[in-house]
């Protein structure tokens, strides 16, 4: 009877600590089945951490990044084309978005985006070009710094149709 006492306890979700210690039969029973069930029945936060373990798959080791050609602006930097293509054609800048990021692509990144502010746009407000070329320079540097708001910054100053809209001769 006491066996199933403690069954009965447990299939309830009230437990046994009501019984442990009042020196009852029962209580020594209850005691007992809780101890051996909690010793049989598997720890579902190791199965949950096994299992997130193994569904995880590794991550793809990054491609190393090319080498920059040389830049084509009269002062020997890159143009805003040549910041355009090597950034953000190919994506890389999203590359800033993995954390933490890859200090080879925050160089790049750095080097690519101090450029802007150094060029006049095609057209528009050259004060909101430094603004907005600067802000990207900003980002980055936030990001390099572990700064939580640095991926925001820089998903917010890298947003194409806004600069080209204003700055991007058709």
């Amino acid at each position: 009877m006491g066996n199933r006492l403690g069954s009965l306890l447990m299939l309830a979700g009230l437990g046994t600590t009501s019984l442990v210690g009042c020196g009852t039969p029962d209580a020594t029973d209850a005691a007992a089945t809780a101890e051996s069930q909690s010793e049989s029945a598997p720890n579902t936060t190791d199965l949950d951490a096994t299992a997130q373990n193994e569904s995880k798959t590794p991550e793809p080791a990054q491609e190393p990044l090319p080498e920059l050609p040389a830049g084509e602006a009269e002062d020997g930097g890159y143009t805003i084309a040549q910041v355009m293509q090597l950034a953000h054609d190919n994506k890389l800048y999203r590359r800033l978005f993995d954390q933490p990021a890859d200090p080879e692509v925050i160089e790049r990144m750095k080097l690519l985006y101090a450029e802007l502010p150094k060029r006049q746009p095609p057209k528009g407000d050259p004060e909101q070009w430094q603004e907005r070329s600067t802000a990207l320079v900003e980002a980055v540097v936030a990001i390099e710094a572990g700064n939580e708001q640095g991926i925001a910054m820089l998903k917010r100053a890298a947003n194409c149709s806004s600069c080209h809209g204003r700055h991007r001769e058709s």
